[in-house]
């Protein structure tokens, strides 16, 4: 399984393997997060059944989309996670006009990604109670 991770792509296995790291500015004022007011124990909700073939799929379009610096590319990834996600049993979160949106970490509550076509569109739902900008980094 290939994992997008933040700049990083990396390689699944016995011991993860950096497989490309790239500039990110392509994402800036692209994304934010949005806390559902709801927390959890990750671990009590390990075991659950996983589609893998689809897990697989959005890390290969993942990967894709961090090589060619695609946004939307990177949003049908995003929006396969979480299609995985509501497969599983975690609640639809709220539309605001987002190209992709997935829950962070284990999901079932917590924070929520949600990733704009442009950062006007973004700017806007920041104006919602409970959301946060977030802007990419590399070291």
């Amino acid at each position: 399984i290939i994992k997008e991770t933040g700049l990083c792509v990396w390689r699944s296995g016995i011991e993860p393997e950096l497989e490309l790291k790239i500039n990110p500015d392509w994402l800036n004022g692209k994304m934010a997060l949005y806390w559902t007011g709801k927390s959890h124990k990750t671990f009590e909700l390990t075991g659950k059944e996983r589609d893998y073939e689809m897990i697989e799929r959005a890390g290969k379009v993942a990967r894709q989309a961090a090589i060619r610096k695609n946004v939307f590319e990177l949003a049908e990834a995003i929006n396969l996670s979480y299609e995985v996600q509501i497969k599983e049993g975690m609640e639809r979160c709220p539309k605001f006009n987002e190209i992709g949106k997935k829950y962070c970490g284990g999901g079932f509550g917590g924070y929520v990604l949600y990733l704009f076509e442009t950062e006007s569109d973004r700017n806007i739902f920041l104006q919602n109670k409970d959301t946060l900008k977030i802007e990419p980094y590399m070291k």
